[in-house]
């Protein structure tokens, strides 16, 4: 596995401000981003389940388990083109799916059932992410990436004119359109206390954050960050938050980190774009990033926070 000075990969897509913290509040100083594994067509939708990692190879249509010495076997195959994963309350896999245009539930290793693919009867476009409330409420979104080749398996007119953020009850599995004024939502994040909604616009290279209410709707959206005029390559897509309520994004030049606030402490720069991250480690305080070839990892300060763990390893839930 290939070690790479972290120090040495420290980006200068920020000019932080004079007084700004940097990076080093949530890396330690002997942090090195190491790549884990490789050959994935285009790794995405990282998942930590205790012990190993689930990654998606949309392009590949299997999702892989990978372990910490970065042996890969396959978990799904096919899988729909699967993206975006996490875990509901009860520890099954959801699955947001390009191909079948379908956010699915899967329990250990049998058979997935599909818990939403339509909106007032027409076809959702290509979920693509998806996070889950302490309470069970589903979030996720649907751009067209998965309507065409090279991020679907075939071109499929699109039944929806727009591109959506929803959110579906656990238990009566209502689907519920919460915003459709981002031109392509991509990744989504809770902040801690659940009570703001982060969604990343791959048409703006933006992030913005919405008020959530107890009942899960959202308002108040205002732009959080903005990548548009990065010199850098790639784009915004996946990201994670912190116990602190830090954010980790997806953003040109790698994986942004952003207080709460939503200033910059710094670019942990990845040797090609990166795809996406998720937490994982026996202390959930390693952060792993997927490329479309690889999967790396970086050791962190902090604790993650989120759905993208299971249930009872979730600091909240201990």
């Amino acid at each position: 596995m290939r070690q790479i000075p972290f120090f040495a990969l420290l980006s200068a897509v920020f000019a932080l401000p004079a007084g700004a913290q940097d990076l080093s509040v949530v890396l330690p100083e002997d942090a090195k981003l190491e790549r884990v594994a490789s050959g994935f067509q285009f790794a995405e939708g990282p998942v930590w389940n205790g012990e190993e990692l689930l990654v998606s190879d949309v392009r590949g249509d299997t999702v892989y388990i990978v372990d910490e010495t970065g042996d890969k076997r396959t978990f799904k195959s096919p899988s729909h083109w699967a993206n975006g994963h996490t875990w509901d309350r009860s520890g099954a896999l959801l699955a947001a799916e390009h191909a079948s245009g379908a956010l699915t539930r899967q329990v250990g290793d049998g058979p997935a059932e599909t818990i939403v693919d339509r909106f007032e009867g027409k076809r959702l476009n290509s979920p693509n992410d998806v996070i889950v409330r302490s309470d069970g409420t589903i979030f996720f979104t649907d751009p067209t990436f998965g309507l065409q080749p090279p991020s679907g398996p075939v071109t499929r007119p699109a039944e929806l004119d727009f591109a959506g953020v929803y959110s579906v009850d656990p238990e009566t599995r209502d689907l519920r359109l919460l915003t459709r004024v981002l031109a392509a939502p991509n990744g989504l994040a809770l902040s801690p206390d659940e009570r703001r909604l982060y969604v990343t616009d791959s048409a703006t290279k933006r992030i913005l954050a919405f008020d959530v209410a107890s009942d899960g709707s959202i308002s108040g959206s205002r732009v959080f960050a903005d990548f548009a005029g990065v010199d850098a390559k790639g784009g915004v897509d996946g990201m994670k938050v912190d116990a602190a309520g830090h954010v980790y994004a997806v953003c040109p030049g790698g994986v942004c980190v952003l207080d709460a606030d939503g200033a910059p402490l710094g670019t942990i720069e990845t040797p090609e774009r990166a795809t996406n991250v998720a937490w994982g480690g026996e202390g959930l305080n390693v952060l792993y990033i997927t490329t479309p070839s690889s999967l790396y990892r970086i050791a962190t300060s902090m604790d993650g926070a989120g759905s993208g763990v299971r249930p009872s390893e979730r600091p909240r839930d201990k």
